[in-house]
Order: C-alpha cells, then structure tokens, then sequence
C-alpha cells in the first residue's frame, strides 16, 4: 500500500504533503507495521539477511 502512494506521489510532482496526509489517515496498527518496516530498513545491517534477527520496534498504540 505505502509503495502505491509513493508512486502517487512521485507522479504529483513529489509532494510529500500528499503522502502524509495518507498516512495521517491509516489506521493506527497499519502506521505500527509502516514505521517497523521503515526502522528495519535502517536499523538492519546491509550485509544480514533481510527478516534475520528481527524484532518489533513499535506496536500499535491504544
């Protein structure tokens, strides 16, 4: 889904505004697994394979 509104964005000029606000209206649990995949890309060594060692960083917030 997030790479879908990527591509939106992408082809809107690349405003980042869009973009946010799509993420402003996901669900909260959907916001939760973003933001991991997103710290996972970081936070993971290039060199490990990709899911090797893994764990949540954010869960949903009630």
């Amino acid at each position: 889904m997030f790479v879908s509104l990527a591509r939106q964005t992408h082809a809107h000029g690349d405003d980042a505004r869009l973009l946010l606000a799509a993420v402003e209206r996901m669900p909260a649990a959907d916001r939760a697994e973003l933001l991991n995949a997103a710290l996972h890309l970081f936070l993971t060594p290039a060199s490990a394979p990709r899911g090797h060692n893994q764990e949540d960083v954010a869960g949903p917030s009630e």
